[in-house]
């Protein structure tokens, strides 16, 4: 083994070794680097410059794929794992290991690649360690674990990968750039692989010593194929290059020191070498912006506003990169993973295809694999799961409403049933048909009456007939495809045969599947291929519906993760480990760029050991235990050394880049307040807060812009309903009389309330006239009689409603008569006002709490809807509110807004006082 070191990354070809690495194939550490000594012209870095240059990620690929790249085998495995711990007696141990499955079985995989058996493990205190070893042992038995250990590298072998990799990279400039001038190059060294030495490899930047990676390095030094490292290294910045010599201790070596001088800097980079070294040293604040974002939603709305920016007409089509390179910004921040999951909802082109279970169809696969109880054999209604399988189009009929719609009507109707263990689909069909005879009856009633229902204002019975009839349909559809999928339970299942059934219902059974767009149909075509490679013959390719539910969540997430490490330089936002890279793009494209480093916050740069270790394995474990095999060392101290290398990326980036830089944290972070990593606090850099007033996004949240005036046809006729919402809120009027076409509830805190409102005034109304002790026994009855349409409903709701209702008639609506006794006040004209009020807004006075006027008590906010003004003005307000306004006014009143029926919708009352 070798280790060069340079000190400017713009001179690394006059470098004394320069003539030696570039007659052997390459590897870095990230595509960005691949791209920086290749792709800059300006500083003489070009692809023909090189034979072979890859990432070390991708050759790993080639030549582990059947172990790092095989989903049939990572099912496997998962399954022979959750095979394991069924067997644990201990149920909170059980769940524990259930719960932590992905991370348990990523340990066992680590383990393997750094040859630690589990004989090695030694008998610890902990049990959940010891059960860990006794799957570890078990599970290192079975063939779908073993694969790793029957891969041999050899040269000819690696000198096969690299060929390959060749091949791939001349067919992707054949197919996205015919006229690339290093095509021709690449060609001519595919006709002569033979002059190409495969005894040197040449590695740079790797500084995270992944077990794939130690794995891979100790293969080729024992098929005799010298190791050479390339890293940057400035040898009197001696603190920040310590991570270095640490991580590359274990070679033996020591961090030889380049024969070449560096450039004298005056600028960030420099000012932060020298703090760590005890000097405080002036820089250049000129080009240096530094800024505070209230949230991570802030910072990654900046970002996606940047993306946007960009002119893509002058673009390849479908070039990703280039458009990445074109951006004004470039954006490196310390964790990815947070942010670009973010920005692949915006931004799902970038990306390319997003999760398989991120879609529609994947949501509605999933929630079915949740809801399904294999002991009843049928479906277990979850509100959250039901949701994400209404909101397919599978379900939708021409002039029907989105299924989802009326779900979200009977939800709360129906919640209460979720308290109990047994509430199924089976239940639901019941209940859904005793609402149907429930609205059929109500329909009769108000045919004799002529007037309609207070009862008609709870969401559930705004439904029709028709469209519970409708609904109805789509469950047993629901139902039928789950018994379908996955039988009468109680067996365990083949696995292939169980998802190429689930293939062929969402492709050829009930549903039409030209709901499906294209992305998903791609998807579902690349997991039925890969269900095509499970051999026939694996008869023990088989588990649970549980084990079917989490492997399938298993497998998809590591189909993503795989597609998106492929090139991680067309992320949007690059990680600090493809930052020696991207300085060395700075001059490749456009002039101007800037260079934004993110999330440069204390509780970012601080990444621990534990935060890089899936479960249950610890640096303890590590460092207490002196196992055989050494190959653990490399990677562990590359896993406690990541905070300093987080450091000198920072370091790195500011010392090298001589443009415009851009440094950012994000000050709310995981419920903390997060503070400036502390060396640019040392420093004296302030932060500058950034206002979201000035995004193009949030302006456009804010107030969707509208190019044409449309006069929408709304009677004159205003009823007193329709003027009273108006009255009341602009807001409240446009969503309810002109879009939903009335008032109804469908939260719960709303609907008790009003359940109250109607209990009150239907028994008043029995009660008018009548002595005060019929009151009770009139308000049970009533609350008696009401009680049948809310079948789903606690009990404890009724008797709170039945008490109010006594309360409120025996304080405010007694009167003693001519003769001296106490009666029921009779409903005269003039409670007309207050009883319309009561049935639109809950209640009649809404107080401004905490402010009350001179001898009136508190101020009531609503009392102008209750006395309607001049109702022949109102007409002319909403007349040009709908026709010539271009934004809509709110009230001011926020305590109005707890009692709206639109407040699950309208954010408003949550506004913070400025």
């Amino acid at each position: 083994m070798k280790i060069y070191t340079y000190r400017d990354p713009f001179n690394l070809k006059s470098e004394e070794f320069w003539k030696e690495i570039s007659q052997y194939p390459n590897l870095c550490v990230s595509q960005t680097l691949v791209l920086g000594l290749t792709q800059n012209p300006k500083r003489n870095y070009v692809r023909s410059d090189y034979n072979y240059i890859y990432t070390i990620d991708k050759l790993i690929d080639q030549l582990y794929g059947s172990w790092t790249d095989d989903p049939p085998n990572d099912i496997k495995q998962f399954i022979s794992y959750s095979n394991e711990i069924n067997q644990i007696e201990d149920p909170n141990i059980r769940n524990t290991f259930q719960f932590n499955r992905s991370s348990v079985v990523q340990s066992i995989r680590m383990l393997i690649e750094l040859g630690i058996s589990p004989e090695e493990i030694p008998n610890l205190e902990q049990d959940s360690m010891n059960i860990f070893r006794t799957i570890y042992s078990n599970l290192s038995k079975e063939d779908c674990w073993n694969v790793l250990n029957k891969i041999k590298v050899d040269k000819s072998v690696l000198k096969k990968a690299f060929e390959d990799l060749l091949e791939e990279e001349i067919d992707e400039l054949k197919k996205n750039n015919p006229q690339d001038k290093n095509l021709q190059d690449l060609c001519k060294i595919k006709e002569d692989p033979e002059s190409i030495k495969m005894d040197k490899i040449v590695i740079h930047g790797v500084h995270k010593f992944t077990p794939m990676i130690t794995r891979f390095i100790n293969d080729l030094r024992s098929a005799g194929v010298e190791i050479i490292f390339i890293i940057n290294y400035i040898d009197e910045f001696e603190r920040i290059y310590e991570t270095w010599r640490e991580v590359y201790r274990w070679t033996g070596l020591e961090i030889p020191k380049s024969s070449r001088t560096g450039i004298s800097k005056n600028n960030l980079g420099e000012a932060i070498a020298c703090l760590l070294e005890g000097e405080i040293k002036n820089y250049y604040k000129e080009h240096i912006e530094f800024i505070k974002f209230d949230n991570i939603s802030s910072f990654c709305d900046y970002i996606s506003e940047v993306y946007s920016e960009v002119d893509t007409s002058k673009l390849r089509k479908n070039d990703k990169r280039s458009r990445i390179f074109n951006m004004r910004q470039q954006f490196y921040i310390v964790n990815t993973e947070e942010v670009n999951n973010i920005l692949k909802q915006y931004h799902p082109e970038q990306f390319g295809n997003r999760h398989f279970l991120a879609y529609p169809i994947g949501q509605f696969i999933l929630s079915l694999y949740n809801m399904w109880d294999d002991k009843l054999a049928t479906l277990k209604i979850d509100g959250n799961h039901l949701k994400e399988c209404l909101s397919i189009g599978f379900f939708q009929q021409p002039n029907r409403p989105n299924p989802l719609e009326i779900y979200r009507k009977i939800e709360f109707y129906y919640e209460h049933l979720s308290i109990e263990d047994n509430y199924t689909i089976d239940k639901l069909l019941d209940k859904l048909k005793i609402l149907k005879d429930n609205i059929h009856e109500l329909d009769k009633r108000e045919s004799v009456k002529k007037s309609s229902s207070l009862i008609r204002r709870f969401a559930m019975y705004t439904l029709t007939i028709e469209e519970v009839d409708y609904f109805i349909d789509v469950i047993n559809l629901i139902l039928k495809t789950s018994k379908k999928l996955f039988g009468d339970g109680h067996n365990k299942v083949n696995f292939k045969e169980h998802y190429s059934k689930l293939i062929e219902i969402l492709t050829e059974g009930d549903f039409d599947p030209s709901y499906l767009i294209e992305e998903e149909k791609k998807m579902i075509e690349d997991i039925k291929y890969r269900i095509s490679l499970i051999e026939d013959e694996d008869i023990e390719f088989e588990g649970s519906i549980e084990d079917l539910k989490e492997s399938l969540h298993f497998y998809l997430a590591r189909v993503e993760s795989k597609e998106e490490r492929k090139d991680q330089s067309s992320w949007i936002a690059r990680n600090f480990e493809q930052l020696d890279g991207g300085v060395l793009l700075k001059d490749a494209t456009r002039t101007g760029r800037a260079y934004h480093i993110g999330l440069v916050g204390d509780l970012d740069m601080n990444i621990t050991t534990r935060d890089l270790l899936p479960w249950p394995l610890t640096e303890e474990f590590f460092t207490k235990n002196r196992f055989g095999n050494k190959n653990y060392i490399a990677t562990i101290t590359s896993f406690k050394e990541y905070r300093n290398f987080i450091r000198y990326s920072l370091f790195y980036a500011t010392y090298f880049l001589d443009k415009k830089i851009i440094i950012s944290y994000v000050e709310n972070r995981k419920e903390e307040k997060n503070k400036p990593y502390y060396i640019l606090d040392i420093l004296g850099l302030d932060a500058e807060r950034y206002d979201d007033r000035k995004s193009k996004i949030f302006r456009k949240r804010l107030r969707p812009r509208v190019e044409n005036k449309i006069s929408l046809p709304i009677s004159l006729q205003s009823t007193k309903d329709e003027a009273r919402n108006f009255l009341f809120c602009r807001y409240k009027y446009l969503i309810e009389e002109v879009i939903q076409g009335g008032t109804y509830f469908e939260s719960e805190y709303h609907q008790n309330l009003y359940y109250k409102t109607m209990l009150f005034l239907n028994s008043w109304e029995k009660l008018q006239g009548k002595d005060i002790s019929l009151v009770e026994d009139v308000v049970k009855k009533t609350n008696l009689e009401l009680k049948k349409y809310f079948d789903s409903w606690s009990e404890i709701n009724f008797i709170d409603a039945e008490n109010k209702a006594i309360d409120e008639i025996k304080k405010r609506q007694i009167q003693r008569d001519q003769y001296g006794d106490y009666r029921v006040r009779v409903m005269k004209d003039r409670n007309d006002d207050y009883i319309e009020t009561r049935r639109k807004f809950i209640y009649a006075k809404i107080d401004q709490k905490g402010e009350k006027t001179q001898e009136k008590g508190r101020q009531n906010l609503i009392r102008e809807v209750m006395y309607l003004p001049y109702e022949h003005d109102i007409q002319n307000e909403i007349y040009n509110f709908i026709n010539y306004n271009e934004g809509i006014e709110k009230n001011q009143e926020i305590e109005k807004c707890e009692y709206c029926a639109q407040n699950n919708l309208c954010l408003y009352g949550f506004r913070e006082n400025e």
